[in-house]
């Protein structure tokens, strides 16, 4: 009589496209046929913050309902990531099964403004921040506001070698160049 053992199945995996922040889950799928129990995890490498959870079925058949995870930070932004599954059963002796699949963490570029309260006759300086994983160039703006919401507005660069910016339509415009 002759015995064949086989290494457990490892379902397909897509690769995927995600944003910084963003959450990337989904599920992964692994079986073994000859009744082994199994164990899904991430190979060295994978970026820091990806997990696998795994929660495990053994009867009728071993199967898993396994869940990739994965939030990229903005530290983590504009790279492209090589993640490798890999499933083992507990058989004699144990075999493997692995799938390598590749995630794109997107740029971003965040631009704030901040906010005050303003009463008449006062002066004030609103903030303007801006981040961006990757270098910013040709990013204009604007920012509009009524006419009679503010008189005499002033503009001031903190920092010219960063950009530029101009009051336009009657000052009741401010366009902003990177």
């Amino acid at each position: 009589v002759t015995s064949t053992t086989q290494a457990p199945l490892l379902g397909s995996i897509t690769n995927a496209v995600v944003r910084p922040d963003e959450m990337l889950s989904f599920r992964i799928y692994a079986s073994d046929l000859n009744g082994d129990q199994f164990t899904i995890g991430l190979d060295p490498g994978a970026p820091a913050g990806a997990i696998i959870t795994n929660l495990v079925r053994n009867f009728p058949v071993p199967a898993t309902n396994t869940t990739f995870h994965w939030r990229p930070s903005r530290d983590q932004a504009s790279t492209t990531n090589i993640i490798t599954v890999r499933v083992t059963d507990d058989g004699g002796p144990p075999l493997s099964s692995l799938q390598a699949f590749v995630v794109t963490v997107l740029d971003y570029v965040e631009v704030s403004v901040g906010s005050t309260n303003l009463q008449r006759g006062q002066t004030v300086s609103i903030p303007l921040s801006l981040a961006s994983s990757d270098g910013v160039t040709n990013l204009d703006f604007q920012l509009g506001w009524r006419a009679d919401y503010l008189a005499n507005p002033a503009l001031t660069i903190a920092s010219p070698a960063v950009g530029a910016a101009t009051l336009l339509d009657q000052q009741t415009n401010l366009a902003i160049s990177l």
